[in-house]
């Protein structure tokens, strides 16, 4: 079950994170800029985060969404990312920015053009441009830019992607990609073992308080044996049993020789002093090491 619970739950965090991020990158109709689609896939793995935390509540913890977010949401990025450079729907911002172009001097209009020397913008130039010299007039002018004597400059297409870089992408989005099936198979694995040794746990908790429960009957049933002992003890240490028609009398009632059809009970004192003798198969209850077996019924009868 442990196998199954990772393999459903992999595919739902596949389908969720990954639904609105490669969908844009597919049917996406108009350029957008690496910026845009970053924000947009940010926002959507907030989004798909919050509900499912919703969802599953406190089955998953929030590092484990959390990892799973960020994991996958970066897995995504880059494949949309692919998708839409394959595409030709990555807008590339332009570098150069247009520059006023520099005015010529006008006593240089009517000279020939063999005679006409570069003319020179009149603020001073940005490092950060690149120029070039227009082979019709002469004139400098920053890069792509149209000359002012109809001259246009060729086009120069944007640096491409080199295949090295793109395996380094595709090699890192599969490195991520086999992390992140690790880390829900190991979160999955340890969820279902938290359970079970919480279900353990509960078990073990159950048979504790029946335990008490025992104890604290066992400790009730002490106290009343307890009060028994005293009872018995001072009648052991003090009473004798006397039958009907003997001369004996008895310290243990329990005497085969003893008759409790009929007795009196007196204590040891009185029987010798009105003449009757200890019996000789008999002798004073021992309360030490087991009860006597009328202490024993006595127990029994008072349960």
């Amino acid at each position: 079950m442990g196998d199954i619970d990772a393999i459903f739950a992999f595919t739902i965090a596949f389908v969720f994170y990954g639904a609105g991020p490669l969908y844009l990158a597919s049917e996406r109709k108009k350029l957008i800029r690496k910026l845009q689609y970053w924000i947009f896939c940010v926002l959507y793995d907030a989004i798909i985060f919050i509900v499912l935390q919703l969802i599953t509540g406190n089955a998953i913890s929030l590092s484990g969404l959390a990892v799973a977010m960020l994991i996958f949401g970066t897995i995504f990025y880059f494949i949309g990312l692919v998708i839409l450079r394959k595409r030709g729907m990555v807008a590339v911002p332009s570098a150069q920015p247009t520059v006023p172009q520099p005015p010529v001097k006008s006593e240089d209009v009517s000279a020939p053009a063999s005679q006409t020397a570069p003319a020179q913008p009149d603020t001073p130039l940005s490092i950060t441009e690149t120029w070039y010299t227009c082979p019709s007039c002469g004139c400098l002018l920053p890069t792509g830019e149209v000359c002012s004597c109809g001259y246009h400059p060729p086009m120069t297409d944007p640096p491409k992607v080199s295949v090295k870089k793109q395996k380094w992408t595709i090699v890192a989005v599969a490195v991520l990609a086999v992390a992140l099936a690790c880390s829900v198979f190991y979160n999955v694995e340890q969820h279902n073992k938290i359970t079970q040794v919480q279900a353990q746990v509960n078990l073990k908790q159950e048979m504790i308080d029946h335990y008490v429960d025992d104890i604290r009957s066992l400790h009730e049933q002490a106290e009343r044996v307890d009060s028994y002992i005293d009872a018995v003890s001072f009648y052991a240490s003090r009473a004798c049993v006397v039958s009907s028609g003997s001369n004996l009398y008895h310290r243990d009632p329990t005497c085969a020789d003893c008759d409790l059809s009929y007795f009196w009970i007196y204590n040891v004192e009185k029987a010798i002093s009105l003449g009757y003798s200890q019996c000789p198969n008999c002798s004073a209850l021992s309360l030490g090491g087991n009860t006597s077996s009328y202490l024993q019924y006595l127990i029994e009868q008072n349960k």
